[in-house]
């Protein structure tokens, strides 16, 4: 994978869920090539100072969240941000960012020595 590519988490409220994955998905299909892999997404709780919503949220006492990451090209990031700003004005989303020294993805063949030498210590 290219170097010059960034990882953007984005830390969301489960009911923009099917809205944002469909903006982001409308999004990339016009720049192709700027997505570098999948949209990874799961479940976290947060534990922040905004109101709970709903009432599980508020007998826990933490917000039932959503992470999505993206990796993309580093050059894109600044646009994407600020499409979301204006698709998603108001909307309470969090987001950080980093850049990756590197990513890819293994391909099975990669592995056999990893597991052989994990079953051998064993």
């Amino acid at each position: 994978m290219n170097s010059s590519c960034s990882l953007l988490v984005l830390v969301f409220a489960r009911s923009l869920e099917d809205r944002l994955a469909d903006w982001l998905l409308r999004w990339s299909a016009q720049q192709p090539g700027v997505l570098q892999g999948q949209m990874l997404l799961s479940a976290v709780d947060g534990l922040s100072p905004r109101e709970p919503q709903t009432v599980l949220e508020r007998v826990r006492g933490r917000h039932a969240l959503l992470r999505m990451e993206l990796v993309l090209h580093s050059a894109v990031v600044n646009a994407l941000l600020q499409a979301l700003s204006q698709a998603f004005a108001g909307a309470d989303i969090e987001w950080r960012l980093s850049d990756l020294q590197r990513a890819g993805r293994l391909p099975v063949e990669a592995l056999a020595p990893i597991i052989d030498s994990t079953h051998a210590e064993g």
